[in-house]
């Protein structure tokens, strides 16, 4: 029997860093806020029967309108977090994450590769497919790591496409036999 999967990668709502938290508690901005509950309709539409989120409050913050009004619960998995690019703050942050998507296998002191976030990130997504079998999947990221994901399944995506992306932003697959295909004709608005 063959089992189709929908899978919606979503990336968070725009956050509001704060060098006083750990990036990991770092929370949504009033504007981040405000479109976590624009997204409560566009989702809404999806059939959507499983969310699966980063722990990171910024995250978790995104899908919790939606989570709520769809009377679904949001299972935590760590293994959606975002890449670690480097030990501590880095001053030149925009050089360091060029240099990164240029070499996937560059990681500077303390930090985490993309083939490793990449890795980790399909073995995650591929985890799910298996636990929850023809299900329609939400799974709420981070733009680095569904980046290099979306890397993964087209090479075609790199350092520009990354930067294009938006927050919040989001992305249809489809899984069949265990093939994930990046479905390009999809769009999105939450305008």
């Amino acid at each position: 029997m063959t089992l189709i999967h929908t899978i919606y990668l979503l990336r968070h709502a725009e956050s509001a860093p704060d060098r006083s938290l750990p990036e990991s508690n770092w929370p949504l901005s009033q504007q981040g806020k405000v479109q976590a509950e624009a997204l409560v309709p566009v989702l809404k539409k999806l059939g959507i029967q499983r969310i699966v989120s980063s722990p990171y409050l910024r995250a978790r913050c995104t899908v919790e309108p939606f989570a709520w009004k769809a009377g679904l619960e949001i299972a935590i998995d760590t293994d959606l977090r975002e890449r670690t690019l480097a030990q501590g703050i880095e001053e030149d942050w925009m050089t360091l994450i060029r240099r990164a998507w240029a070499d996937l296998s560059y990681s500077a002191p303390g930090g985490k590769s993309g083939l490793d976030c990449q890795r980790r990130f399909a073995t995650c997504v591929d985890r799910w497919l298996v636990q929850c079998p023809g299900e329609t999947l939400l799974i709420c990221s981070h733009g680095n790591a569904i980046g290099l994901y979306l890397n993964l399944l087209d090479q075609a995506f790199g350092f520009g496409q990354w930067q294009a992306m938006r927050n919040p932003d989001l992305f249809r697959l489809v899984s069949q036999d265990s093939l994930v295909i990046w479905d390009r004709r999809f769009t999105f608005s939450i305008l």
